[in-house]
């Protein structure tokens, strides 16, 4: 359930977020009442979004969990980004660390693909775009 508890203040910042997953179980009821955060059902495999309609996207400790589909998830991501768009990959878990240093840095490299990558104590952050 920590993983969502970033998205009741991306809320102070965008003029709206849409939060997804396949289930709503870790959706904390902040995030339900909140005017600009949706929540929707949807795999990333498959965004129910129109093309060049997002600015940002965060996967937030949810790499470890689709990483076996990575590839069909970034595509999807570049489909729906705008054009200066932005997607990031933050990580404080181990498991999610690991899966951003053994599948999603070799990817980018062998997709040539332009990505900055930083770190902290806690946290890894992979920025991909603009």
């Amino acid at each position: 359930m920590r993983q969502w508890r970033i998205f009741p203040r991306s809320g102070q910042y965008a003029h709206s977020v849409t939060c997804i997953d396949l289930d709503d179980s870790r959706l904390l009821p902040s995030v339900r009442n909140a005017e600009n955060i949706v929540f929707l059902l949807m795999d990333a495999i498959n965004l129910q979004m129109a093309s060049d309609s997002v600015d940002v996207i965060v996967f937030y400790n949810a790499l470890a969990h689709v990483e076996n589909e990575l590839e069909k998830i970034l595509n999807e991501c570049y489909r729906v980004l705008r054009k200066r768009g932005e997607l990031y990959f933050i990580s404080s878990f181990g498991i999610d660390k690991i899966a951003v240093e053994a599948t999603l840095l070799p990817m980018l490299k062998k997709q040539k693909i332009y990505f900055s990558l930083s770190q902290t104590k806690n946290f890894i952050i992979v920025q991909i775009g603009a």
